[in-house]
């Protein structure tokens, strides 16, 4: 039996698992889908080198699991498994990147700005009035997060989207070749993506090396879109 854990991405939450989870279960094997708490982050605002709180969070749960995880990140849920598998690597068997942001160390999100020249979401973020939070294009959402998910997706999609800490933008990672590094990467392209597009997605992967690399003809929400063959390609890894 295998164990997966599901990592959402920005402005999402563990919801947008709800078609992944049951066909991994039918397999016979176990999944977990956390919430993540961006904004339970206080440690990062004190030392730009210490784990930021919800990191520990997540790992304390993936401890009581086994020690042979698989560890799957979409979008900017991609930072946060390379903070988990370098915390604690010793749990961790492999790492699957969907779409997802996996940048180097000493990188943050908004250091990968050049890449997304083509993206119909990052161009147009805009801040709070309050300065916490990035605030999502609404009127770029369906085609540049959803264009292939069903109308049911997108407005269950709408209606469950969260805020995003302006911190989970600037706040860069810390990993080590000792620790991170030593986990097997996969990338999951998504070939129709307009929020990452192929070209930044591309660059990521090429830069840290994945050992897998797979394709998906899908936009940026392949958990809605093609989540029959996303799931099936996750039970192959």
């Amino acid at each position: 039996m295998k164990t997966y854990v599901l990592i959402h991405g920005a402005w999402h939450g563990s919801w947008c698992w709800q078609k992944i989870i049951p066909f991994i279960q039918s397999n016979g094997d176990r999944v977990i889908a956390p919430d993540i708490d961006w904004n339970n982050n206080k440690t990062i605002h004190t030392s730009h080198n210490s784990t930021p709180t919800y990191v520990k969070n997540l790992c304390n749960q993936i401890r009581k699991l086994d020690k042979k995880i698989i560890l799957v990140g979409h979008s900017m849920g991609g930072v946060v498994i390379s903070q988990i598998a370098e915390t604690i690597p010793e749990h961790i068997h492999l790492l699957v990147y969907i779409s997802g942001f996996l940048l180097a160390n000493g990188q943050c999100v908004n250091d990968t700005e050049s890449l997304m020249a083509d993206s119909l979401i990052q161009p147009y973020l805009k801040l709070s009035r309050d300065n916490k939070n990035i605030l999502l294009p609404t009127s770029k959402l369906r085609e540049g997060l959803y264009k292939d998910c069903s109308l049911e997706d997108y407005n269950f999609a709408l209606a469950n989207i969260c805020t995003q800490p302006i911190t989970s933008f600037t706040s860069p990672i810390q990993i080590a070749d000792n620790r991170f590094g030593k986990i097997s990467r996969t990338y999951i392209e998504c070939l129709q993506d307009m929020a990452i597009p192929l070209s930044a997605q591309r660059i990521m992967h090429g830069s840290m090396k994945c050992q897998a690399v797979h394709s998906l003809n899908s936009s940026h929400a392949p958990f809605f879109s093609q989540s029959e063959t996303l799931s099936k390609l996750l039970l192959k890894l």
